[in-house]
């Protein structure tokens, strides 16, 4: 059996404010696994259905790497081409759906019980 140590085993608090696996997470030299690893704190802190951006938001936050504005611009560029991706998505099955509706008026149809006869 191989012992592997994992950073919640380091959840002990040590006194009102500070908690051994805050430690280690302040530690971590690497800035994106630092960030990684709070928002990872945080989610099983505080325990919400929140979104993971805004885990990120707070654990850049707490850890005082804050979000540039360029970086803020280009999120917000981003989340408005994955809006428009999707509202043009929609309005493009509702037209195929509308085109079939009107391919259905034109024809006559005929139902028997489960059987539909189309002519």
């Amino acid at each position: 059996m191989k012992f592997e140590f994992t950073p919640s085993m380091l959840d002990y608090q040590l006194d009102n404010k500070d908690s051994l696996r805050y430690r280690y997470i302040r530690e971590i030299e690497d800035k994106d696994k630092k960030i990684k690893e709070m928002s990872e704190f945080l989610k099983e802190v505080i325990n919400q259905p929140f979104p993971d951006e805004l885990y990120e938001w707070v654990a850049r936050d707490t850890l005082g790497y804050k979000y540039k504005k360029y970086e803020i611009k280009d999120m917000r560029r981003k989340e408005k081409i994955k809006q428009k991706r999707i509202r043009k998505k929609k309005e493009e099955d509702e037209r195929k759906i509308k085109e079939l509706e009107k391919i259905k008026k034109t024809r006559m149809t005929k139902s028997f019980g489960s059987k539909l006869l189309v002519f």
